[in-house]
């Protein structure tokens, strides 16, 4: 055992000979001549274990190189996944946004429509039973239609009045006859030499709708087969006419007579004061 004061210590080479075996020592790894094989503390951050500096010989004399890690191949690979990646996205959203510029720019611009053109008809007038004109206008123009009615009057019926109903006076009578539209006639009127005087006929309240022209048929029979008789017709506003008569005894013969008549309520008067009048089937007056 050493004494307390010996220095155990193994004594380290000086001189130019020690440092070029030391230099040598430290290349080849080996630990310098006296002094111990002690691993040195680590330094620096965790490492993985291919990373170990206890696996990893050192090549190097220069200590400048301890403590940093190398760089991980894995990480590396990684981040060109990663970016070749990005790549692809970029090319997909490129190509279609180029496609649809180029297909914008080949495309012709549609023209705009040509407005409407607005077609009414001009002013026109149109009355009841006349043809109506129309003209087209591209210009807009006010449209008025004014539609005129005439003057709506009833038709005017024909009356008809049997000899045999009407008011007869004097002489004058009914009496059958063959042929006659009621079966009857307005017998004796004019003169016959009677105690009661002369035959009068009388037809009451004749309404004439409008004044004008109308015509007044007397349909007449001459029961005692003389060939002509004569009467007076009257009517209300109208002057005394004198008419002849054609006739026989078979029934019946129609004379015409025209005359011109104000609006109102009528009275006709058929009679002779000297001569003998025919019998009258009826009397027609219509609107000429």
């Amino acid at each position: 055992m050493a004494d307390a004061g010996e220095d155990n210590r193994t004594p380290v080479p000086d001189g130019p000979d020690a440092r070029h075996e030391l230099d040598e020592d430290l290349a080849d790894g080996t630990p310098p001549h006296g002094i111990p094989d002690v691993p040195r503390p680590r330094r620096g951050p965790a490492v993985l274990q291919s990373d170990s500096w206890d696996t990893v010989p050192i090549l190097t004399s220069n200590r400048a190189y301890e403590g940093r890690r190398r760089a991980d191949p894995v990480t590396v690979r990684r981040w060109w996944v990663i970016g070749g990646i990005l790549a692809a996205l970029a090319a997909v959203i490129a190509i279609p946004l180029a496609l649809s510029s180029s297909n914008e720019e080949g495309t012709a611009t549609p023209a705009p429509p040509a407005p409407p053109v607005t077609v009414r008809p001009t002013t026109t007038t149109a009355s009841i039973g006349e043809a109506t004109s129309f003209s087209p206008s591209l210009s807009p123009t006010t449209t008025t239609t004014q539609v005129t009615r005439p003057r709506t009057t009833s038709a005017f019926q024909p009356l008809t009045f049997e000899g045999e109903d009407a008011d007869l006076d004097g002489s004058a009578g009914r009496y059958r006859y063959d042929g006659a539209s009621g079966g009857f006639v307005a017998y004796r009127i004019g003169d016959w030499d009677d105690r009661g005087g002369d035959g009068v006929l009388t037809v009451r309240n004749i309404a004439i709708p409008a004044s004008g022209r109308y015509r007044i048929a007397l349909i007449t029979v001459h029961p005692d087969g003389e060939s002509q008789r004569f009467a007076r017709l009257n009517i209300t506003g109208v002057n005394v006419i004198t008419l002849t008569f054609n006739g026989g005894s078979t029934c019946c013969q129609t004379t015409n007579v025209d005359v011109t008549l104000t609006a109102g309520t009528k009275t006709l008067t058929f009679t002779h004061n000297n001569r003998r009048a025919p019998s009258v089937d009826r009397i027609v007056i219509s609107r000429l």
